[in-house]
C-alpha cells in the first residue's frame, strides 16, 4: 500500500529536523560557510555601507576618558548621521579586533555571532586567527572604588559558606583557577586569576562546548596598573589564548586613549 501524503510529509519533516540537529550539535559542522559573495578575489571592504571609512578615527568619551577609535573597530559600525553631533559620550564602549594582528574586522561584527569568519579580499582565516570582542567599562580612572573588580565577582559565586563545599577548585594549565560545581547539570565552568596577577580576571565558559554551535567565554578583566576594566568575549576553543587576547585589548585601548581635539563634547 502506498504511504499516505500525511505520513510522507511527517517523515520528511522528521528527516529535516534530525539533519539540522546533527549540523548544530556536531562540532565538525559548527562553523558557518562563507557566503558566495565573499571571496579573496573581491576588493577589500574599506568603508561601511553608509560610506564611513573604516580607518576614520571616531572620538568617543567613556566616563570622561577620551578615545579616538578607528570606525572598523567599533561594535556596531557608525553611520554618517552618528558622526554629525561630534564626540560620542558613553558609559562604556564595545570594540572588536582580530588576534594576533589586532586589526579591525572588515565586516560589521555587530551582525556576526561567529569569532572566525571570511572577509572579502582576504584569504580565509588560519586556525590561530580569531576575533575578540571587548568593552571598555572602566577607562583609566585612578579612583576605581566605583568599579566591581573580578575578585569581587568571584566572591559572588559563594553567597553562603555551604556553597563553597559544592565547588571543585584547582589551578589549570592556562595559569588560572578553575571552579566547577558538583551539582549537575551546571551550564558553566568559571575561571579566576591567581592572587596579585595582572590582569585579574573572572570569566566563564560553557561546560560542554561540543554541544553548542558557537560556544563562548565571557567575563571581566582588570589591569590594576592602568585602572583599566574590560569585559571580553571570545570563542571557547581559544581559551588557551585568554591572556594574549586581554593584552591585545589593553594595548589597543592604550593606543586610542588621547585628549580631545575640541573641548566641546556633545552628549548623544
Amino acid at each position: 500500500m502506498a504511504s499516505s501524503p500525511k505520513l510522507s510529509v511527517t517523515f520528511c519533516f522528521f528527516i529535516i529536523t534530525v539533519s539540522w540537529l546533527f549540523v548544530f550539535v556536531n562540532p565538525a559542522y559548527s562553523l558557518p560557510a562563507c557566503p558566495e559573495q565573499i571571496s579573496p578575489d573581491l576588493p577589500r571592504v574599506t568603508h561601511t555601507r553608509d560610506g564611513v571609512a573604516l580607518d576614520k578615527l571616531i572620538e568617543v568619551d567613556v566616563r570622561g576618558a577620551h578615545f579616538k577609535i578607528p570606525a572598523g573597530h567599533l561594535v556596531a559600525w557608525p553611520t554618517k548621521q552618528m558622526l554629525v553631533a561630534g564626540v560620542r559620550v558613553r558609559n562604556e564602549q564595545m570594540f572588536s579586533f582580530w588576534l594576533p594582528s589586532k586589526r579591525y574586522p572588515e565586516r560589521n561584527k555587530a551582525n556576526i555571532p561567529w569569532h572566525q569568519f571570511c572577509e572579502a579580499g582576504r584569504p580565509a582565516p588560519k586556525t590561530d586567527e580569531f576575533v575578540v570582542v571587548a568593552t571598555i567599562q572602566w577607562p583609566f580612572l585612578v579612583d576605581d572604588s566605583g568599579y566591581r573588580k573580578p575578585e569581587d565577582r568571584v566572591r559572588d559565586l559563594f553567597p553562603r559558606s555551604e556553597r563553597s563545599k559544592e565547588a571543585v577548585v584547582h589551578k589549570n594549565s592556562y595559569g588560572l583557577i578553575e571552579i566547577r560545581f558538583r551539582e549537575l547539570p551546571h551550564p558553566f565552568v568559571y575561571f579566576s586569576s591567581v592572587a596579585e596577577s595582572e590582569p585579574s580576571v573572572f570569566f566563564s565558559c560553557s561546560t560542554e562546548p561540543e554541544t553548542f554551535v558557537n560556544p563562548l567565554c565571557a567575563g571581566w578583566f582588570y589591569f590594576a596598573h592602568d585602572s583599566l576594566g574590560l569585559y571580553m568575549r571570545f570563542s571557547h576553543k581559544d581559551l588557551g589564548k585568554w591572556k594574549a587576547a586581554a593584552e591585545a585589548a589593553r594595548e589597543l585601548a592604550l593606543s586610542w586613549h588621547s585628549p580631545p581635539d575640541d573641548a566641546t563634547i556633545e552628549r548623544r
